[in-house]
This record gives C-alpha cells, structure tokens and sequence, in this order.
C-alpha cells in the first residue's frame, strides 16, 4: 500500500504492530509509516486483559506490584510472542512501576494461555477477546484491563492506569491509504467511515467480539500514531529487545 499509486482504490487495514511497533524492532523497514501512508480514520479497537493464575496470592495491580517488589526476577510472565503487544505491555509496566519479572515468550496465545493455566507462568496481557472463556470458567484471574477506561464487556475490572495514569495501552485498527492521496478523495473516505462506524449493527457486532467503536478522523489517528510509536521506542529500549 506504502508504494501503491494514490488513487483511493487501495487501502491498508491496519494495527499497532507494522504501524508503530516494528519501526523500534526492525533496523531497516520497507516504508516509513508515518511518511508513506495516510492515515485515513481510526475505526475500533479493544484493550488487553492481565490475567493470572488463581495460585497468585494477588487481585489487584497495587498487590500485584507490591507482590513482586518482594519477589525480584522471581515471578514469570507469559507472552504471545517477542515484541508484540502483550510483551511490551508488561515490559512498560515493569518500567514505571519498578518490577522485575521474567518474561517467557512464546509462539501464540493458546500455548501460552496452556501454560498460564497449568502454571508455568503466573500472569501476562492477552487480548479481552480471547480470555473471556478462560475468565468465565474461573482458571485464570482477571486482575486488570490495560485501557485508560474500563472496557464495556468487563466493566467491574478497573484499568491499569487507575494505578499508574500513564498506563493506556489497546489494540486499534484504522484504514490507511498511500500518501499523496488527494485531500477531496481523504475527506470522502473518511466521511463513508464514520458512518459506516455509526450503524448500530456494526456497533453491536464488533461489541459482540469484545471490542469497542474507536471511530476518529484521520487527524487524531495520526496523533495517536506518533504518540505510540514514541511510547513503544522507549519501551524497546529500556526492555532491552534488540532490533533485528
């Protein structure tokens, strides 16, 4: 999409990951995000969960610090993969609240929720769609949402950040398209989104996958873009993950 012609025919639904993450994990990329797309309107998106294993004495993110301050390079987290966004979630809050754990990355969600059930690992982030069936069936806690605001499918969980304020991380999805796309064109897609989002089936629909309408123009995507690739570049630096 970065190279197509910028005619309004070819779009990019994208994320976080070849958005503002791989920027800080690849030394050399094949586009520069922010200056061969555009970004056209931020459409939805959802946050994590950080869940546990019922064996961790904890049940809020206060404890849970408190927790492992007491217990440094002791306690083990699980992650869906290097770099992703359920590893870099707790490697950021590790940072600010001044933890030590040990991460065990691997291939995926379900090999690692696997192990945090058999308890292998006592905690890590995964997406709210995901875990809902392992939180119902009470074999991992849910401890925290990683959104600024409470998520609308768990609305008794309190956010990270009820904690620590700068603690704001979610999935998003927005549309792009090749930069160089004429504004009128912009402003049209744009226009066909937003109301696309406003429709209540599409609403419920993606409510009903535990996700949430994030409808914004292209303006505010790019803001966030810039902002969160600024945020996981400090991340992957004080984690110590070593760009390939």
């Amino acid at each position: 999409v970065a190279k197509a012609p910028p005619d309004g025919y070819t779009l990019l639904l994208g994320n976080a990951g070849p958005i503002t993450i791989n920027p800080s994990l690849h030394k050399k990329m094949p586009y520069d995000a922010q200056r061969d797309l555009l970004a056209i309107a931020m459409l939805s998106g959802s946050p994590m969960v950080m869940v546990s294993h019922p064996s961790l004495p904890v049940k809020t993110v206060k404890e849970f610090v408190q927790f492992a301050k007491q217990r440094p390079g002791q306690i083990n987290y699980c992650s869906s993969g290097v770099g992703n966004l359920t590893h870099l979630g707790m490697e950021y809050l590790q940072s600010i609240a001044g933890i030590k754990l040990n991460h065990v990355p691997y291939k995926g969600a379900a090999p690692a929720f696997i192990d945090l059930i058999a308890g292998q690992c006592s905690i890590m982030f995964a997406n709210i769609t995901g875990s809902m069936t392992h939180i119902g069936s009470g074999r991992v806690r849910v401890i925290a949402v990683s959104s600024a605001k409470r998520a609308a499918v768990l609305p008794q969980v309190p956010g990270v950040a009820e904690t620590y304020p700068e603690f704001d991380i979610t999935t998003w999805v927005g549309i792009f398209a090749p930069a160089g796309l004429p504004r009128e064109l912009a402003s049209k897609l744009q226009a066909d989104l937003m109301t696309v989002m406003a429709r209540s089936e599409v609403r419920e629909r993606i409510a009903s996958q535990g996700g949430e309408v994030f409808a914004a123009p292209g303006e505010h995507l790019a803001a966030h873009i810039r902002k969160e690739t600024a945020l996981y570049a400090k991340v992957v630096q004080s984690s110590g993950i070593k760009p390939e």
